[in-house]
């Protein structure tokens, strides 16, 4: 028996208690909405994140090349969720450090019993580097969020100026008045 069999033997019970401490990491009220509630109009960030999480899990026991896009995606899917909520980067990719404990948790005895740590530091080193990738897409999202902040913001203070300077040239006293030249000042250099 090979770390790969029990994996995905054990998939349905390691998902759940992966989601379990994903979604646990939310308001107590909306943890179990989260977990309970399939319908994804009702609840779209708890249909995402298990479809994700599963899609994730799929990748990572996969036997053979390990499809990166597939990868990048799903980590984006439930980061940007938890990127948008403010969470700070430990709290938004803490989920991906609690697979390997959940793993520990269920398969212990199997990997004792058939001798293969070998195979779980190897699952170990592959969870690693999957937490390098999410921090690149934690990160990226994070910019893009401050992009989008930052633009938001702009376009805020330029409306707020054009409706002060509306407001002052309907008083005669607007910044463009100021600018513009006099007539006075045309006829002396003509």
């Amino acid at each position: 028996m090979n770390l790969t069999t029990l994996l995905t033997q054990n998939k349905k019970r390691i998902v759940k208690c992966w989601l379990e401490l994903v979604f646990a990491s939310y308001h107590e009220d909306s943890h179990t909405f989260l977990q309970t509630q399939n319908d994804r109009f009702n609840n779209p960030l708890g249909v995402t994140t298990t479809a994700a999480i599963t899609a994730l899990y799929d990748e990572i026991i996969r036997e053979g090349r390990i499809d990166s896009d597939k990868i990048t995606s799903c980590l984006d899917k439930i980061i940007r969720i938890r990127a948008a909520q403010e969470l700070s980067c430990e709290e938004a990719l803490k989920f991906i450090f609690q697979l390997k404990q959940v793993v520990r948790d269920i398969l212990n005895q199997e990997i004792t019993a058939h001798t293969l740590q070998g195979s779980f530091n190897s699952f170990d080193a592959t969870v690693d580097a999957l937490a390098l990738r999410a921090f690149s897409v934690y990160t990226g999202i994070r910019e893009e969020l401050n992009h989008i902040r930052m633009n938001e913001y702009k376009r805020m203070h330029t409306r707020i100026l054009e409706r002060y300077d509306r407001l002052l040239d309907r008083t005669g006293a607007g910044l463009m008045a100021e600018t513009k030249p006099k007539d006075s000042d045309h006829q002396e250099y003509e």
